[in-house]
């Protein structure tokens, strides 16, 4: 009568210790097998028996990786049945039901996961090729769509919602000169040629009057003075801004919520950021040092954008609070290589940290969560050029 418990004991103690190669999967579960693109859900792995001394590598995939991304692998802890991950996706076009699978000793199991369809207008990945003025833009499926050939060599490429006040991006370039043009390809195909500024202005679009739509403007650093063109066209509006001067860059953005840009530029030699509010009054910052990139933003989804930089020597990005304080410091980046474009790639209501690798076509696109989501598109030494784009540059 008393071997009954021994044998209990004996046969728990082989059980934990059954090698690796005895482990399965016993299941694969999601948090959620229906989501909206752009969102994240968990996943949770279980073994058949507990992880050996030094744990178990679970191998992950999904048999939609330009859609869907989870980790290569997952650990699971020395004793252990479970580990979980995060399956992080991208929005798209068109609803999207596929699997994510997880693999140890040849034992496998799938998670069924149902990605509908998010249309609304997004930042979407896109490149400008120099040498051939000719533009990419990804796909969902990760092929692009037909490349459009719009400017010229020189051209300064900047896409925005000129002409709908929709959200949606046009493709456009200002070509500099003694008599400046703007460029605007309207999404039925046709272009729009736009004479507006001269040599030395630097141009500086943004939604200055408060109508849904982007405007042309310049700053002309020579008299401090800004010229917006109104949507529908005539004599450009003028205004003079004493705070400005030459060397300054212009950093136009809705800072003040209020549903229009605020003139403001950043002045490097000082790392000072002055913007004008709309009584004509001036706010000063000081963020940055010598070599930073100013990337302001709607970071935080306070629908505003933020102060923010990029510092290329350490790939940091420092984000000022609307308050004010201490900016709030994130790691995302290779330094002296990466270049920032952030956007609001995952359509959530506000700005994502991205950076564009050109050395090989890479975009690096940093999850709420801190997750990096990889993307392959565009080739060495393209342009990012990411904007609110239709889904095939006009649809």
């Amino acid at each position: 009568m008393r071997k009954a418990p021994f044998s209990i004991l004996a046969l728990g103690a082989i059980l934990v210790c059954l090698p690796a190669s005895a482990q399965t999967i016993s299941s694969l579960t999601l948090g959620s097998n229906n989501i909206l693109g752009g969102q994240t859900t968990n996943a949770t792995i279980t073994l058949s028996t507990p992880a050996p001394t030094g744990g178990a590598t679970v191998s992950v995939f999904t048999l939609a990786p330009t859609e869907i991304f989870v980790p290569d692998t997952v650990s699971v802890a020395q004793g252990a049945t479970t580990a979980s991950f995060r399956v992080n996706t991208l929005p798209l076009d068109a609803t999207v039901y596929s699997f994510v699978g997880a693999s140890v000793n040849n034992s496998t199991q799938f998670a069924g996961l149902t990605i509908q369809q998010n249309r609304a207008f997004r930042t979407r990945v896109a490149t400008f090729r120099p040498g051939t003025q000719q533009w990419f833009l990804r796909s969902d499926l990760l092929a692009a769509s037909s490349p459009i050939q719009f400017g010229q060599a020189g051209d300064q490429p900047l896409p925005a919602d000129y002409l709908e006040g929709n959200g949606r991006a046009q493709i456009a370039v200002f070509r500099p000169g003694a008599t400046a043009v703007w460029m605007i390809r309207a999404n039925d195909g046709t272009t729009n040629n736009i004479s507006f500024g001269t040599t030395g202005d630097i141009p500086a679009p943004a939604d200055y009057l408060q109508t849904g739509k982007t405007q042309m403007a310049v700053f002309r650093p020579s008299n401090q003075t800004w010229m917006i063109r109104p949507d529908a066209g005539g004599t450009p509006m003028t205004i003079s801004v004493p705070f400005a001067q030459a060397g300054d860059q212009p950093v136009s953005a809705d800072y003040l919520g209020g549903k229009h840009g605020q003139f403001a530029v950043y002045r490097s030699t000082t790392q000072q950021w002055l913007i004008r509010n709309d009584d004509g009054t001036t706010q000063t910052i000081a963020l940055g040092q010598a070599g930073d990139i100013p990337v302001p933003g709607d970071y935080l989804g306070t629908g505003r954008a933020q102060v923010a930089i990029y510092r290329p020597s350490t790939a940091q990005w420092l984000i000022r609070p609307d308050a004010g304080g201490t900016p709030t410091t994130i790691q995302w980046g290779l330094s002296g290589i990466d270049q920032p474009v952030p956007g609001d790639y995952l359509q959530l209501g506000h700005a994502q940290l991205a950076t564009f690798r050109p050395s090989t076509g890479q975009w690096f696109i940093r999850t709420d969560q801190g997750d990096p989501i990889i993307l392959q598109f565009g080739g060495v030494n393209d342009q990012p050029v990411p904007a609110a784009y239709a889904p095939r540059f006009g649809q």
